[in-house]
């Protein structure tokens, strides 16, 4: 008895949902292909999350290039590091 009213109560609360979902996902979506990014290691970045993250940060050291995708190892081997 106890899994019918686990579905029912799954049901209702998915049927509740259901016009958020929707209205959530009508608007139109754009996609920026990112391509050239720079790395560098936590140990040597002394910088706040917030910091990097402004449009305006300049990197007080060399950070090295890489384009994605690709994994660290790919950036470290392309670097020569």
């Amino acid at each position: 008895m106890k899994s019918i009213k686990n579905v029912l109560l799954t049901g209702c609360v998915l049927v509740m949902l259901m016009p958020g979902l929707l209205l959530a996902q009508s608007g139109a979506v754009t996609q920026v292909k990112l391509s050239r990014f720079e790395m560098q290691s936590s140990a040597v970045v002394t910088a706040s999350g917030e910091t990097l993250s402004s449009a305006g940060y300049v990197p007080a050291n060399y950070w090295f290039p890489v384009t994605v995708p690709a994994t660290v190892l790919t950036g470290l081997v392309a670097n020569h590091v």
